[in-house]
């Protein structure tokens, strides 16, 4: 979404940009959004869920992206200022909690892992990798 509009801008039309996600329906609801702001160098495409699957489509794009920016799916910890009630999904009020902050860092770091090596296939030699979350969590950033 707002990534995407922002990275298009600086790229002025110019090139290509893929907008990737597991969702096609949240790619798809980028469209409007893109033609409003008269950003036409935008292919969407729907990737690989399945942590256990290849995807065809980024295997026959190994090593051919200048960029890649990864916004991996995080904690959110760090939108808590913007979304108070954020807290009450993440098991409790800070960070050290056992029960709902552990179990879901146990599910997303693994993924996070995945996502990266993932990305990080499609990236040319000398070329870019940029991994980006709404977390303040060295567990999830580092």
């Amino acid at each position: 979404g707002g990534k995407t509009l922002a990275i298009a801008a600086q790229m002025q039309n110019k090139g290509t940009l893929y907008s990737m996600d597991v969702d096609g329906d949240r790619l798809e609801r980028g469209r409007p959004r893109c033609a409003k702001a008269g950003v036409f160098n935008v292919q969407r495409q729907t990737v690989q869920a399945d942590v256990t699957k290849r995807d065809k489509w980024c295997k026959r794009r190994k090593r051919t992206f200048d960029r890649v920016l990864v916004d991996a799916p995080c904690s959110g910890v760090g939108s808590w200022r913007r979304k108070p009630d954020a807290r009450r999904t993440w098991g409790g009020s800070g960070y050290d909690v056992v029960d709902g902050g552990a179990a879901r860092l146990k599910e997303l770091l693994p993924l996070q892992q995945h996502i990266l090596r993932r990305a990080a296939r499609l990236v040319k030699p000398g070329g870019r990798l940029v991994y980006v979350t709404c977390s303040l969590l060295p567990e999830e950033n580092e």
